[in-house]
């Protein structure tokens, strides 16, 4: 099940949705201001399992990294090579020469 709701504006008047993950006991909130998780909850456990807030204005203020989901690999990607099934890549760096959190 999912369900997609506004869940406010920015500073600059983007419209931030939410979008509402559930399957089985797991339930998940995520928000469309830099993918970032605000909700995530297992049923028979009361308390939330990451730390969320309650407006835009909140995840502006605190900086647009709280909560966010990283790329497909989280640290980083030495000299922005990669070797895929032994076929090198070459990617754009991001961080000083190398791949920050998934590029």
């Amino acid at each position: 099940m999912s369900q997609l709701a506004v869940f406010g504006r920015t500073a600059a008047g983007e419209t931030v949705h939410r979008i509402v993950l559930k399957r089985d006991s797991l339930r998940a909130e995520i928000i469309t201001l830099g993918a970032a998780v605000r909700d995530l909850r297992l049923a028979g456990h009361a308390a939330p399992l990451v730390l969320g807030l309650n407006s835009v204005a909140e995840y502006e203020a605190h900086g647009l990294y709280f909560g966010a989901i990283v790329g497909r690999v989280a640290n980083r990607i030495a000299g922005a090579r990669a070797h895929i099934l032994n076929h090198p890549y070459a990617l754009t760096p991001n961080d000083y020469g190398n791949i920050l959190h998934g590029g």
